[in-house]
């Protein structure tokens, strides 16, 4: 393009816009012609963005007519792309479920935005607000008086909300009770429930008082109910000679005063055979004493029966031995034993118990557990043997049970004696005596 100028030199841009983006044209005149050069576009690779009115999730009434929030769109060379939205909508108001709103948007070169969704529930009831804040309840009484130089064991307080449940975990608690300086303190309970409503606070007032100091006339009916103690772990236990035993120990809470420290008399020696006693006491600031036992057996590792020098362990006699050639197991002269009639002129055995399970301790259990011993019957009896027939039917002796009845086809497999599993085991005692 050319053209003249009759004034003189003049310089001009002009902006220009094509399918790649904005340009620029550079331009110069002489006055004789003008001179062009092209300042090419810088292409237009950024999307635009999609912005969701409204929260991201919403419930709606079954039935009810819905209208979505909708959605902005802004490019940054197209601008408002807003118009320009398509949406995605097959929220069906009549039938309870989750839908979802999606928009979508592309500018004019072609950049497609993100999509952007919204999730509809259609419910039959939209749960309203929770604007109900837990409810503080004090543990015992306010006030309370402490003497001076004794330790002060606050009691607590309890947190429930309305949506919540049981929060007392997070009650935060503020106790500047100094037991060793006279004076009157606060102690506070604040807690607030998962949606943020803070509960009413609720003190207890507690005096550090003189020893001298004359106590109140009660007002109130005395305390006489004495703390609860709760075991921890169980109150009979059953463990070897030798081992090594740690007690799992107890706690005390008052109806009045809260928890309550708990002392323990009564010490178990593992290197003797015997039953042990662990007495635990807790009393409350009235005075009221509570106690609670546990017993603990210590019980000796029996050998397996026989005690020759035979190639087969846990037989009697001086060498391997077979179902017919007369088994040690188990003797009359044990009297810890269940006996061995004789009927017709033969030997018969007898459990004394048709039921044996985990815990049972008598000696039917140590029969049996001489019995599986006998019978070498897998990997486990050889682990049973080892420990020895100490007549405590414990996991052990469950599964080398079981690992005999599978041998021999007897079921169910419930790692347990029953009626119809004594009788064939008492019969292939029976078979064994001479």
């Amino acid at each position: 393009m050319t053209a003249t100028d009759p004034v003189g030199p003049v310089s001009f841009d002009v902006n220009y816009v094509d399918q790649t983006g904005y340009g620029t044209i550079n331009s110069t005149t002489d006055g004789s012609g003008v001179n062009f050069s092209l300042t090419p576009p810088v292409p237009d690779t950024v999307p635009p963005v999609i912005t969701l009115v409204g929260p991201s999730s919403v419930d709606v009434l079954l039935n009810s007519n819905y209208v979505d929030a909708g959605a902005t769109a802004f490019d940054n060379v197209d601008g408002n792309l807003t118009a320009n939205l398509g949406e995605s909508d097959n929220v069906d108001t009549s039938t309870i479920g989750t839908y979802t709103v999606t928009y979508t948007v592309s500018d004019s070169s072609g950049n497609a935005a993100i999509p952007v969704s919204r999730t509809v529930n259609v419910v039959s009831t939209v749960p309203s607000a929770d604007v109900t804040p837990p409810v503080i309840t004090l543990l015992g009484t306010t006030p309370v008086d402490s003497l001076v130089g004794t330790p002060y064991f606050d009691a607590g307080a309890t947190a429930l909300d309305n949506v919540d449940g049981n929060i007392t975990a997070n009650i935060v608690t503020t106790n500047l009770v100094d037991p060793n300086t006279i004076g009157q303190y606060i102690v506070s309970y604040n807690v607030s429930d998962a949606t943020g409503n803070a509960a009413i606070p609720v003190t207890r007032t507690v005096n550090v008082v003189a020893a001298t100091t004359t106590p109140p006339i009660a007002t109130t009916t005395p305390d006489t109910t004495p703390p609860v103690i709760t075991l921890l772990g169980v109150s009979l236990i059953n463990i070897t000679m030798g081992t090594t035993y740690t007690d799992a120990g107890a706690t005390a809470l008052d109806s009045v005063d809260g928890v309550r420290p708990v002392t323990v008399s009564g010490s178990v020696n593992t290197g003797a055979v015997g039953t042990y006693q662990l007495i635990y006491q807790a009393s409350d600031i009235s005075g009221n004493l509570a106690s609670s036992t546990r017993t603990v057996n210590v019980v000796a590792i029996i050998p397996p029966a026989g005690g020759g020098g035979g190639s087969n362990p846990g037989r009697g006699g001086g060498g391997s031995s077979t179902a017919s050639g007369g088994s040690t197991f188990p003797s009359n002269g044990n009297k810890d034993l269940p006996k061995i009639e004789r009927v017709l002129g033969a030997s018969v055995f007898r459990f004394g118990h048709s039921i044996l399970k985990m815990g049972d301790q008598n000696g039917d259990v140590k029969a049996l557990q001489l019995f599986l011993i006998d019978q070498n019957s897998g990997s486990i009896a050889k682990q049973l043997a080892k420990v020895g027939a100490t007549g405590y039917f414990g996991p052990m002796t469950s599964r080398a049970l079981i690992e005999y009845q599978r041998k021999v086809g007897v079921g169910p497999y419930l790692g347990r004696l029953f009626p119809k599993l004594a009788r064939y085991i008492s019969n292939k005692i029976s078979l064994n005596q001479t």
